[in-house]
């Protein structure tokens, strides 16, 4: 098996970075839930409920990751707004007139329609329905549309039902927990999702970023209009995340900022406060400004704390959320002793056989393999696993992720071909899921090629990862970072394969993209001129490598500290240069 010395690679395992050896810097690529893919359950089910205030018409539409989170979500309401009357429906169980008789007889409160998609699927139904929205939203009522996963049933209810959606109040995502964005498992890359509002290609977004920053500048800040201000501010910094376009997530964090200091949220809704605090974090994170971030994540803690105490599941998010933030500084017994708390406060609030709790074990783990204690990352993992089964079967996306993580840690313990079955049934369950094309495939895809790598089998991983970069360049185009990343994951390949120009050239387009969408001074700016410099020494061209290595030393110093791993990896390669 060939040892990887020379690269700070890319390979990622839901959610994980690959623990730092003298190998090549990994771009973690192993998805694990985050965001930084959905917010926290309790966190969407909070701005749903600010959103419906007010005994005037309202339509929601809420997709869930699992059916059980349709009762949630009615249950929250009714316990919310106990003076509302409340009336659930199921498509199947009526015809046409029975259903919109039903909801004209309530006439006040919230009708709840929990097979929404079955009304999508019957052009009389939906043609109806359509027909009928001025009539409806005359009424008092809060219609609360539930569809399952997937962007093809967001897209029918926009094209099927415009009239309607012209009209929508709130889009909910309901992800199960582990699958929450605002609590991203540190270090795995986070997911990167289609946008659910409008399509899943980049002109698409990038239209629906457009149309929405046009209508904030219509809204006046005022009380008046700050649940509006928030719920777009919310959606806008979902598409700027989702689309790589974290400077202008940050700009936009900002602005929302502003507006929720000129409200007076630090004094009237600290939680609102504290959550645009975490998340222009969040961008400051994703633009390599850790110690920036790190001060934000550390108000909004701190605000959390005073407002809920030590054991409320908002202070956990935020705990995990800065933990990430410890752990790219490279401070692992901060981001240890934050996850702790998290993962006490969930077994407490949860259970140790919740979701949440699952999230938590799966967190603690990472920091505990950054340690280099894999067999106690191992158990964690293992207990996240098998409440992951439990919950939600083997064949769920939230499963896939675990087997995701454990296969990391099976990697740094030696075990590659336990690691390879794990990856085995990830994808199966991907390619299931979601299909060949979708992105979350994608990460399988390179997950996978990562242990082949390890294995020596370098056409196997070059196969794979070349179906990666595909997927990526056709939902997310060339210059996206997610597609760089995919860049320099094959590229390791090639240069394993011996093919130093084409790894070199797909370096440089990586080093472009990342430059171009993070700045200069990034730290994925410096793995890409690091790995760069590998190859260009590998092919006797030192004197163009040591510039790179240069600013790649100097980049890690400033952004992550003299200590950090990444530092001492660079430094090894000088001696090479004389």
């Amino acid at each position: 098996m060939k040892s990887c010395r020379s690269c700070l690679s890319a390979f990622s395992l839901w959610n994980t970075t690959t623990a730092i050896t003298n190998a090549p810097i990994l771009f973690s690529n192993f998805l694990m839930p985050t965001d930084n893919t959905l917010k926290p359950l309790h966190e969407e089910l909070e701005l749903l409920a600010h959103a419906v205030e007010g005994d005037t018409f309202h339509f929601v539409v809420a997709q869930w990751h699992h059916f059980s989170l349709i009762k949630q979500v009615e249950n929250y309401l009714r316990q919310q707004f106990p003076e509302r009357s409340a009336l659930s429906l199921r498509v199947k169980d009526h015809n046409y007139d029975a259903l919109t008789e039903q909801i004209y007889h309530l006439h006040k409160g919230f009708v709840f329609i929990e097979d929404f998609e079955n009304l999508l699927d019957d052009p009389n139904l939906y043609v109806a329905f359509n027909q009928r929205r001025g009539k409806i939203a005359q009424l008092p009522l809060c219609v609360v549309c539930f569809l399952p996963p997937g962007n093809d049933h967001v897209k029918k209810c926009i094209q099927r039902l415009p009239d309607w959606w012209s009209v929508l109040t709130f889009f909910a995502e309901l992800a199960a927990p582990e699958v929450a964005k605002a609590d991203r498992q540190p270090a795995f890359q986070e997911p990167s999702r289609t946008s659910t509002l409008g399509g899943g290609e980049q002109q698409e977004r990038l239209e629906e970023i457009q149309s929405l920053k046009k209508r904030l500048s219509n809204v006046e800040i005022n009380p008046e209009n700050a649940k509006l201000l928030d719920r777009l501010y919310s959606q806008l910094l979902e598409l700027c995340q989702t689309a790589g376009l974290y400077q202008m997530g940050l700009d936009a964090a900002n602005e929302w900022l502003k507006a929720a200091l000129t409200l007076d949220y630090e004094n009237t809704a600290p939680d609102a406060y504290s959550l645009i605090l975490d998340r222009i974090g969040t961008f400051e994170e994703h633009l390599g400004n850790y110690a920036r971030a790190a001060r934000l994540m550390e108000k909004a803690l701190e605000i959390d704390l005073k407002n809920f105490g030590n054991e409320h599941p908002n202070v956990a998010v935020r705990q995990s959320n800065l933990a990430n933030v410890y752990r790219n500084l490279g401070q692992y017994e901060k981001a240890r002793d934050l996850l702790e708390a998290a993962l006490a406060s969930a077994e407490k609030n949860f259970g140790q056989e919740h979701p949440n709790t699952a999230v938590r074990y799966s967190n603690l783990a990472l920091v505990l393999q950054d340690l280099g204690d894999y067999e106690g990352a191992k158990k964690l993992l293992e207990k996240a696993l098998a409440s992951d089964e439990k919950n939600f079967g083997q064949e769920h996306p939230s499963t896939a992720r675990s087997y995701s993580n454990l296969a990391t840690v099976l990697q740094s313990l030696g075990d590659y071909e336990g690691a390879k079955k794990l990856l085995e049934a990830a994808l199966a369950s991907a390619e299931k899921n979601f299909g060949e094309e979708h992105p979350n495939t994608a990460v399988s895809y390179s997950n996978l090629a990562g242990v082949l790598q390890a294995l020596g089998d370098y056409e196997g991983a070059k196969n794979l990862l070349q179906k990666a970069l595909a997927s990526d360049e056709k939902n997310f185009g060339q210059e996206h970072p997610t597609t760089a990343r995919r860049y320099s994951n094959l590229a390791l390949v090639l240069k394993d394969l011996g093919d130093y120009e084409g790894a070199k050239k797909l370096l440089e387009k990586a080093l472009a993209s990342d430059e171009k969408n993070f700045g200069k001074d990034h730290p994925n700016v410096a793995r890409c001129q690091y790995n760069l410099a590998t190859v260009m020494i590998e092919t006797g061209q030192k004197a163009e490598a040591k510039p790179l290595l240069e600013s790649a030393r100097r980049i890690f110093i400033e952004k992550l500290g003299p200590q950090h791993p990444y530092v001492a990896r660079v430094e090894s390669w000088f001696s090479g240069l004389e």
